[in-house]
Protein backbone atom coordinates (compact mmCIF):
# COMPACT_ATOMS: atom_id res chain seq x y z
CA UNK A 1 0.00 0.00 0.00
CA UNK A 2 2.81 2.46 -0.75
CA UNK A 3 1.00 4.12 -3.65
CA UNK A 4 -2.50 5.51 -3.52
CA UNK A 5 -5.21 2.89 -3.47
CA UNK A 6 -8.70 3.27 -2.11
CA UNK A 7 -9.32 1.72 1.27
CA UNK A 8 -12.42 -0.25 2.16
CA UNK A 9 -13.78 -1.63 5.44
CA UNK A 10 -11.34 -4.55 5.37
CA UNK A 11 -8.17 -2.91 4.06
CA UNK A 12 -8.51 0.07 6.42
CA UNK A 13 -8.10 -2.29 9.41
CA UNK A 14 -4.94 -3.79 7.91
CA UNK A 15 -3.69 -0.29 7.09
CA UNK A 16 -4.09 0.92 10.70
CA UNK A 17 -2.45 -2.21 12.15
CA UNK A 18 0.41 -2.87 9.73
CA UNK A 19 1.22 0.50 8.23
CA UNK A 20 0.25 3.02 10.92
CA UNK A 21 0.68 0.69 13.93
CA UNK A 22 -2.23 2.34 15.72
CA UNK A 23 -3.72 -1.00 16.81
CA UNK A 24 -2.07 -4.26 17.93
CA UNK A 25 -1.72 -7.14 15.46
CA UNK A 26 -4.06 -9.41 17.42
CA UNK A 27 -6.63 -6.73 18.28
CA UNK A 28 -10.13 -7.54 16.97
CA UNK A 29 -11.38 -4.55 14.98
CA UNK A 30 -14.66 -3.42 13.46
CA UNK A 31 -14.72 -0.92 10.60
CA UNK A 32 -17.51 1.01 8.93
CA UNK A 33 -17.60 3.62 6.18
CA UNK A 34 -19.33 6.69 7.63
CA UNK A 35 -18.78 9.28 4.88
CA UNK A 36 -21.70 11.07 3.29
CA UNK A 37 -20.72 9.83 -0.16
CA UNK A 38 -19.95 13.26 -1.57
CA UNK A 39 -16.20 13.86 -1.60
CA UNK A 40 -13.97 11.74 0.67
CA UNK A 41 -14.00 8.23 2.09
CA UNK A 42 -14.35 8.27 5.89
CA UNK A 43 -13.94 5.16 8.03
CA UNK A 44 -14.42 4.53 11.73
CA UNK A 45 -12.28 1.68 13.05
CA UNK A 46 -12.97 0.51 16.60
CA UNK A 47 -11.28 -2.05 18.82
CA UNK A 48 -13.71 -4.63 20.20
CA UNK A 49 -11.57 -5.05 23.32
CA UNK A 50 -10.42 -1.55 24.30
CA UNK A 51 -13.12 0.54 22.61
CA UNK A 52 -10.40 2.74 21.08
CA UNK A 53 -11.74 4.29 17.89
CA UNK A 54 -9.89 6.03 15.06
CA UNK A 55 -11.19 7.91 12.04
CA UNK A 56 -9.44 7.54 8.69
CA UNK A 57 -10.35 10.15 6.09
CA UNK A 58 -9.06 9.36 2.62
CA UNK A 59 -9.12 11.58 -0.46
CA UNK A 60 -9.44 10.23 -3.97
CA UNK A 61 -8.66 11.79 -7.33
CA UNK A 62 -12.37 11.85 -8.22
CA UNK A 63 -15.41 13.24 -6.45
CA UNK A 64 -17.49 10.37 -5.13
CA UNK A 65 -20.75 12.10 -6.03
CA UNK A 66 -20.05 12.99 -9.66
CA UNK A 67 -16.79 11.33 -10.66
CA UNK A 68 -15.27 14.69 -11.61
CA UNK A 69 -11.51 15.08 -11.08
CA UNK A 70 -10.42 16.81 -7.88
CA UNK A 71 -6.96 17.78 -6.63
CA UNK A 72 -5.85 14.94 -4.35
CA UNK A 73 -3.43 17.21 -2.46
CA UNK A 74 -6.42 18.70 -0.64
CA UNK A 75 -5.95 16.09 2.09
CA UNK A 76 -2.37 17.23 2.63
CA UNK A 77 -3.57 20.83 3.08
CA UNK A 78 -6.26 19.62 5.46
CA UNK A 79 -3.66 17.72 7.51
CA UNK A 80 -1.46 20.84 7.62
CA UNK A 81 -4.45 22.90 8.73
CA UNK A 82 -5.29 20.39 11.48
CA UNK A 83 -1.72 20.56 12.79
CA UNK A 84 -1.75 24.36 12.78
CA UNK A 85 -5.20 24.59 14.37
CA UNK A 86 -4.13 22.06 17.02
CA UNK A 87 -1.13 24.26 17.87
CA UNK A 88 -3.37 27.34 18.14
CA UNK A 89 -6.48 25.82 19.76
CA UNK A 90 -5.81 22.25 20.94
CA UNK A 91 -9.04 22.18 22.96
CA UNK A 92 -11.10 22.30 19.74
CA UNK A 93 -9.22 19.90 17.47
CA UNK A 94 -9.35 16.08 17.35
CA UNK A 95 -6.07 14.36 18.22
CA UNK A 96 -4.09 14.00 15.01
CA UNK A 97 -2.35 10.61 14.70
CA UNK A 98 -0.85 10.65 11.22
CA UNK A 99 -1.00 11.81 7.64
CA UNK A 100 0.00 9.47 4.83
CA UNK A 101 0.90 11.38 1.67
CA UNK A 102 1.00 8.29 -0.55
CA UNK A 103 -2.47 7.19 0.52
CA UNK A 104 -3.84 10.75 0.95
CA UNK A 105 -5.18 9.61 4.32
CA UNK A 106 -5.58 11.39 7.64
CA UNK A 107 -5.80 9.34 10.85
CA UNK A 108 -7.39 11.16 13.77
CA UNK A 109 -9.32 10.80 16.99
CA UNK A 110 -12.96 9.75 16.72
CA UNK A 111 -15.02 12.60 18.16
CA UNK A 112 -18.43 11.20 17.24
CA UNK A 113 -19.44 11.63 20.90
CA UNK A 114 -19.64 15.36 20.10
CA UNK A 115 -22.44 14.82 17.60
CA UNK A 116 -22.72 16.21 14.08
CA UNK A 117 -23.22 19.98 13.96
CA UNK A 118 -24.67 19.98 10.45
CA UNK A 119 -27.30 17.39 11.42
CA UNK A 120 -28.14 19.22 14.64
CA UNK A 121 -28.64 22.50 12.79
CA UNK A 122 -30.67 20.87 10.01
CA UNK A 123 -32.91 19.27 12.65
CA UNK A 124 -33.49 22.69 14.22
CA UNK A 125 -32.12 21.63 17.59
CA UNK A 126 -31.02 24.27 20.05
CA UNK A 127 -27.32 24.28 20.85
CA UNK A 128 -25.83 25.02 24.27
CA UNK A 129 -24.78 28.62 24.94
CA UNK A 130 -21.18 27.43 25.20
CA UNK A 131 -21.28 26.58 21.49
CA UNK A 132 -21.34 30.26 20.50
CA UNK A 133 -18.47 31.06 22.86
CA UNK A 134 -16.39 28.12 21.65
CA UNK A 135 -17.09 28.82 17.97
CA UNK A 136 -16.12 32.47 18.43
CA UNK A 137 -12.91 31.49 20.23
CA UNK A 138 -11.97 29.03 17.49
CA UNK A 139 -12.69 31.54 14.72
CA UNK A 140 -10.73 34.29 16.46
CA UNK A 141 -7.79 32.20 17.66
CA UNK A 142 -7.33 29.71 14.80
CA UNK A 143 -9.27 30.55 11.66
CA UNK A 144 -8.64 34.29 11.43
CA UNK A 145 -4.83 34.12 11.92
CA UNK A 146 -4.61 31.58 9.08
CA UNK A 147 -6.95 33.40 6.69
CA UNK A 148 -6.35 35.49 3.61
CA UNK A 149 -8.02 38.41 5.39
CA UNK A 150 -5.34 38.30 8.08
CA UNK A 151 -2.51 38.23 5.54
CA UNK A 152 -4.14 40.90 3.33
CA UNK A 153 -4.33 43.17 6.37
CA UNK A 154 -0.59 42.85 6.94
CA UNK A 155 -0.65 39.89 9.31
CA UNK A 156 2.67 38.24 10.04
CA UNK A 157 3.91 35.51 7.74
CA UNK A 158 3.47 32.21 9.47
CA UNK A 159 2.42 28.62 9.28
CA UNK A 160 -1.04 29.54 8.07
CA UNK A 161 0.33 31.00 4.84
CA UNK A 162 1.19 27.52 3.55
CA UNK A 163 -2.39 26.33 4.06
CA UNK A 164 -4.19 29.33 2.65
CA UNK A 165 -4.78 28.68 -1.05
CA UNK A 166 -7.40 31.25 -2.15
CA UNK A 167 -7.74 30.10 -5.76
CA UNK A 168 -7.92 26.42 -4.83
CA UNK A 169 -10.47 27.06 -2.06
CA UNK A 170 -12.58 29.33 -4.27
CA UNK A 171 -12.55 26.89 -7.19
CA UNK A 172 -13.45 23.95 -4.96
CA UNK A 173 -16.19 25.89 -3.21
CA UNK A 174 -17.70 27.18 -6.46
CA UNK A 175 -17.48 24.04 -8.57
CA UNK A 176 -17.21 21.14 -6.16
CA UNK A 177 -19.75 22.01 -3.50
CA UNK A 178 -22.17 24.81 -4.28
CA UNK A 179 -22.74 24.01 -7.93
CA UNK A 180 -23.39 20.36 -7.13
CA UNK A 181 -25.83 21.27 -4.34
CA UNK A 182 -27.65 23.80 -6.52
CA UNK A 183 -27.92 21.34 -9.40
CA UNK A 184 -29.46 18.73 -7.11
CA UNK A 185 -32.11 21.21 -5.91
CA UNK A 186 -33.39 22.04 -9.40
CA UNK A 187 -36.67 20.28 -10.29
Amino acid sequence: MKEHSLLDTETVKTYLVERRRLFALDEPLDAEEIGDGNINYVFRVRSRTSGKSIIVKQADRLLRSSGRPLDITRSKREAEALRIYAALTPQFIPHFYAYDDGMSAICMEDISYCGNLRKELMAGRLLPVSFAENAASFLADAVFPTSGLFFAAGGKEGAGKSVYQPRTVRNFRNTGVFRTVLQRQKP
